[in-house]
């Protein structure tokens, strides 16, 4: 609006692209943006109602936008527009042209008119007014009781999938994600090869097994199918299990083509495992507790994988052999908990997860620990005492 409509305090616009495109820059309006001001929106829908009249007078050749958007933003205005007028259609405007074309004048109904100015006068008292005390977020004094007992660094997302109810605690701080990320190197490998492409059988040797390989140890003389990798990687966290589904997407950078193909551009992919060692001052093989929890949704929830893939991940993950004390151990009874852990130097301890709370929608889950010293140990109890504070706000 602030160019072609000559409309600069507004601040409002849309984008027209390619659907990867557009997923990757919707994630960052989520994450940036609450919503357009109420009075922003109307007048921008006027703007646009009468664009005809105003780009007669105002625009340059290449600035009028098509009519397919104009159409379709008028479209997503109206609600705006309707919220203002006491749920009515606000009437259709007149705008007289100068005979020059000098200028544009907008003549609002009395009804808009009375709109504009309470909302005007509503935003004028509550920005005067003395903001009364507010509690903090919920769960943010238990986080920072968390932090201090273990002396870590904690790092919180939840998201309710039905309502959008959110819990955060530095959720968009970076933390070294270690083998969390073996879900979605596993869901590449799922979303690439159809079911029956699982059987293929891959081969390695001696020098290919890396520490922390407890399947594909007992395997290198027949080496394993797709389809067991994929189960070593994810219910085991094999290690090299894992760097043998790099080797299927096209290593770390593979993962983050993927990544960015489902809108996620935080995580930053860089080296295969082992993943222990980590370095705090740096964004390599790091990601933020909001990024992972929107990817896994993606995989285990969205339309990223086909049905028959999906459920295949979805059952790995709540067959997992390593998160019993963690997310799991901090869940209400009766809940069931799909997760992929991680652990490396620093104290770096995490757990990701989807839970399903009985005759309810599923809330995703993930939670990040460090800690400053490189050989600190981890506590599987602090992922699991925040795991039960956060879920506390879903009961």
């Amino acid at each position: 609006m602030s160019k072609p409509f000559s409309l600069a305090g507004l601040r409002l616009g849309w984008i027209v692209g390619p659907t990867g495109l557009l997923r990757a820059v919707a994630a960052h309006r989520d994450y940036t943006t609450i919503s357009v001001g109420r009075i922003d929106d109307l007048l921008a829908c006027v703007a646009l109602e009468h664009r005809d009249a105003i780009l007669g007078s105002s625009a340059l050749p290449g600035d009028v936008p098509g009519p397919w958007t104009c159409a379709h933003a008028v479209s997503a205005s109206n609600c705006a527009v309707r919220s203002l007028s006491g749920g009515r259609r606000v009437p259709r405007l007149r705008i007289p042209i100068d005979p020059k074309g000098a200028r544009v004048s907008i003549s609002l109904p009395r009804t808009s008119v009375r709109a504009v100015l309470a909302a005007l006068v509503l935003a004028l008292l509550s920005s005067c007014a003395t903001a009364p005390a507010e509690a903090p977020p919920t769960g943010q004094n238990e986080f920072q009781r968390l932090e201090r007992s273990f002396g870590a660094r904690l790092g919180v997302y939840a998201v309710d999938v039905a309502t959008g109810r959110e819990v955060a605690y530095r959720a968009d701080e970076r933390f070294s994600y270690a083998s969390t990320h073996k879900v979605f190197t596993a869901g590449a490998v799922l979303q690439r090869t159809p079911i029956p492409g699982l059987e293929r059988n891959v081969t390695y040797r001696p020098e290919d097994v890396v520490k922390n390989s407890p399947v594909t140890e007992q395997h290198v003389d027949t080496g394993m199918t797709l389809r067991a990798l994929v189960d070593a990687a994810v219910r085991d966290s094999d290690n090299t299990a894992d760097n043998l589904l790099f080797r299927e997407i096209g290593g770390p950078a593979g993962l983050a083509e993927v990544l960015r193909g489902i809108g996620d551009t935080t995580t930053h992919v860089d080296g295969i495992e082992p993943l222990t060692k980590t370095d705090p001052a740096r964004v390599r093989d790091t990601s933020t507790p909001r990024a992972l929890a929107h990817s896994l949704r993606a995989f285990t929830l969205g339309d990223v994988l086909p049905e028959d893939e999906r459920a295949l991940l979805v059952d790995l993950m709540r067959t997992n052999t390593t998160g019993d004390g963690l997310i799991r151990a901090g869940a209400p009874e009766g809940w069931q908990v799909g997760d992929k852990s991680g652990a490396a130097d620093h104290g770096t301890r995490n757990d990701i997860a989807v839970l399903w709370p009985p005759h309810r929608a599923p809330i995703v889950l993930s939670v990040l620990s460090d800690r400053q010293a490189a050989d600190a140990p981890y506590d599987n109890k602090l992922i699991a005492e925040a795991a039960s504070a956060a879920l506390k706000s879903f009961r």
